[in-house]
């Protein structure tokens, strides 16, 4: 399991049938740094899943953006690699004005 610390600016699920075939999941926007290269600076986002709806309940009251430690782990899915979110755990609330990191508390 791997460790990833980001600022979370946004969250969705689904849980739920399509075509009769049931779908669970919570989607996580993060915003993480660009490679300076010379070519591109700043910030992009990212979409980070999780197959477990619930994670949405647990951030769904908190105030965003927030800067949270997220634990990944790799799984192979259809012969590829990806990274998968298996907790989310948050540390701060970040001030969009000034970009200081505020603590919150998450919902146990």
């Amino acid at each position: 399991m791997q460790q990833l610390r980001a600022t979370i600016v946004g969250i969705k699920f689904f849980d739920g049938d399509v075509d009769g075939k049931t779908y669970k999941s919570t989607t996580l926007f993060a915003l993480f740094p660009l490679e300076n290269n010379g070519r591109q600076k700043g910030m992009s986002v990212a979409e980070l899943k999780s197959p477990d709806p619930a994670l949405y309940k647990k951030l769904e009251a908190l105030p965003f953006p927030l800067e949270a430690d997220i634990s990944v782990e790799q799984v192979v899915a259809r012969g590829q690699i990806k990274m998968e979110v298996v907790d989310v755990k948050p540390v701060g609330r970040v001030n969009v004005a000034t970009g200081e990191v505020a603590a919150v508390a998450a919902k146990p």
